[in-house]
């Protein structure tokens, strides 16, 4: 009996040390963003997303060699479709692990994610549409708090903004049946150009008592020098002299 009651001690003392020794080896692996994110992004054009990869503090058990890390940073636009991903692993993960940090940039030696804004995605603005990046963390398997795996960062976009900002005619006074040639000036108001290759009507009408009775219209962009691939940012146009109404 003696006998039998020091073994059920010892095994019961051996669970014990073996559930403490268990309970230890856990891994908390997070991510965050690094420095200033973009508030805003300009459609058409690149821009950087800085984060890492990291333990939460000593206590998270170090990722063995053979155990692959991957990290996932997501662009996604405001109905959370995915326009573009990057992925990066590492073999295991400590404190000491060189180069935490989320890149792709191949150009600089700033360790940063780029990612480009296509032009298409200017058809889902609003007032209040967001767009964001995601970044989350998975791959350890003592991994013990899921909670902290992914981090989101939104942001609005910048598109153009095409406004009339003068409208005239060469004069004053007409005689009936004689020409009208009015005299306009756009101004792109927006702090992104317009795109490349991109045309849009300008439109003028000539209206009696609210009812149309002649319109004309041109090709924007253009120059004296004939067509130009966009309108500028935060830039007037020339006057453009319309075709007679």
């Amino acid at each position: 009996m003696i006998k039998l009651c020091k073994w059920l001690l010892f095994s019961v003392l051996s669970f014990f040390c073996l559930s403490q020794k268990a309970s230890a080896q856990v891994t908390d692996l997070t991510v965050e963003f690094t420095g200033t994110q973009p508030a805003e992004v300009l459609v058409g054009s690149a821009f950087a997303i800085t984060g890492r990869v990291f333990h939460v503090d000593a206590n998270s058990t170090n990722v063995p060699g053979g155990e692959t890390v991957i990290a996932t940073v997501e662009l996604k636009d405001p109905d959370g479709q995915i326009i573009s991903t990057h992925i990066q692993t590492w073999d295991g993960f400590t404190s000491a692990t060189p180069n935490p940090e989320l890149d792709n940039d191949d150009v600089t030696t700033a360790r940063q994610v780029i990612f480009f804004m296509p032009w298409y995605q200017a058809q889902k603005w609003t007032e209040t549409a967001l767009w964001s990046v995601t970044i989350r963390v998975q791959g350890a398997a003592l991994e013990n708090n899921p909670l902290n795996n992914q981090v989101t960062h939104t942001f609005s976009l910048v598109i153009p903004n095409l406004q009339v900002t003068a409208v005239s005619t060469q004069s004053d006074d007409y005689l009936p049946g004689s020409d009208i040639y009015p005299v306009v000036v756009v101004r792109n108001d927006a702090a992104v150009r317009t795109q490349e290759g991109v045309f849009f009507p300008l439109v003028v009408r000539l209206l009696e008592n609210g009812i149309i009775v002649d319109q004309e219209s041109v090709t924007l962009p253009l120059t004296p020098l004939g067509l130009k691939p966009s309108l500028e940012a935060e830039t007037d146009t020339p006057q453009i002299t319309m075709p007679p109404l």
